[in-house]
C-alpha cells in the first residue's frame, strides 16, 4: 500500500512542474507582447510627428526620399495660411548655431550673395534651397533676391545673407541684419539645406509668434 501511494503522489507533482513550465511559458509571452504595444504606442507617434520651436512637422516619405511638412501654419498678408517642406530633420537643425537668431529682423528687402567663385550647387540642392528660402520670405511679406554686388548696410535697412564654406554649419550675425551662412562641405556635397533651412524655419517661427 505505501508503494502505491508514493506513486500516486508523484504523478501530481509532475503534473504541476509542467503547468508550472506552461505558465511561465505564457507570462513571457504576454510579457514581450505588453512590451512591444508600449513601445509601439510611446514611439511611433513620435516618428511621423516632430516639434520645433512651436511649429510640428508630419514626416513624409517619397520613395527614398524623407520630407518633413509644416503642419502648424502662419497667415500670409492675404490671410491665407501657408507652411513648407524641408528635407532637414528638425531634430537636426537644434543642432546648427544661429547667432542672435532671437533679435532676428523682419527687413522688407532682404538679398543673398555667394563668396568668391563657387557655385554652392552641392549635388544641385543650391538652387533648390535658394528657392524655399526666397517662397518663404515671400509669404512672410518680404523679398529675398539674389546679388553678388550688396554689401552690407551699417543702418540696417535691409537684410543681406552671404552664403559662404566653413568647416562647421552654424549662422553668424555680421553685421545689422547681415548674417554669414556657414556650409560645411564644397560645391560637390555641402550643408547647404541644413543651413538654410535653419533660417527659414527659425525666421518662421518669429513670424507665427509676432503674428499670433
Amino acid at each position: 500500500m505505501a508503494e502505491k501511494n508514493t506513486s500516486e503522489e508523484k504523478v501530481p507533482e509532475k503534473e504541476s512542474k509542467e503547468e508550472n513550465k506552461i505558465l511561465k511559458v505564457i507570462l513571457i509571452t504576454g510579457g514581450i507582447i505588453l512590451v512591444a504595444a508600449i513601445v509601439w504606442l510611446v514611439f511611433s507617434p513620435k516618428q511621423n510627428s516632430l516639434e520645433y520651436k512651436g511649429i510640428n512637422f508630419t514626416v513624409e516619405k517619397i520613395g527614398n526620399l524623407t520630407f518633413y511638412d509644416t503642419t502648424t501654419l502662419a497667415n500670409n498678408s492675404q490671410g491665407a495660411p501657408f507652411g513648407f517642406r524641408i528635407r532637414t530633420n528638425p531634430n537636426d537643425l537644434k543642432n546648427v548655431p544661429f547667432e542672435n537668431s532671437g533679435n532676428f529682423n523682419f527687413t522688407r528687402f532682404n538679398f543673398v550673395k555667394t563668396e568668391g567663385n563657387y557655385t554652392f550647387d552641392c549635388n544641385g540642392y543650391g538652387i533648390i534651397a535658394i528657392v524655399n528660402l526666397q517662397r518663404t520670405f515671400s509669404e512672410m511679406g518680404m523679398s529675398l533676391s539674389q546679388d553678388q554686388n550688396a554689401t552690407c548696410d551699417p543702418q540696417g535697412r535691409y537684410g543681406l545673407f552671404n552664403l559662404r564654406y566653413g568647416n562647421k554649419t552654424e549662422i553668424e550675425q555680421v553685421g545689422s541684419n547681415c548674417y554669414d551662412i556657414i556650409m560645411r562641405g564644397n560645391d560637390s556635397s555641402c550643408d547647404v539645406l541644413p543651413a538654410t533651412e535653419k533660417l527659414m524655419v527659425d525666421a518662421y517661427a518669429k513670424y507665427l509668434n509676432s503674428s499670433a
